[in-house]
């Protein structure tokens, strides 16, 4: 666990870099899909695995509920990180 915590900030600068785009409806949805893309690779990553006893539908709602930490600071960083790129501080 302490590997996630210790590369998470990382989500922040990407999101800085993806608010400097220059088209409106590419920075919105590339900000979507980093929001996004770590539901994703948990799904997929559960898909691949060979289900446990009761079935893949019951184990994603509880996967989902032990990553809701880090799922909130990678929501939190990529937003301060998309808005902080988005503000103009001269």
């Amino acid at each position: 666990m302490n590997t996630v915590w210790s590369g998470i900030w990382i989500v922040s600068f990407v999101a800085f870099a993806l608010g400097h785009f220059s088209r409106r409806r590419t920075r919105r949805i590339s900000l979507a899909v980093l929001i996004a893309s770590p539901v994703i690779i948990l799904t997929i990553g559960l898909a691949l695995v060979p289900p446990t006893p009761p079935s893949f539908l019951l184990e994603w709602p509880r996967a989902m509920w032990l990553v809701l930490p880090v799922l909130a600071a990678w929501l939190g960083l990529a937003i301060v990180g998309y808005f902080a790129a988005r503000l103009s501080v001269r």
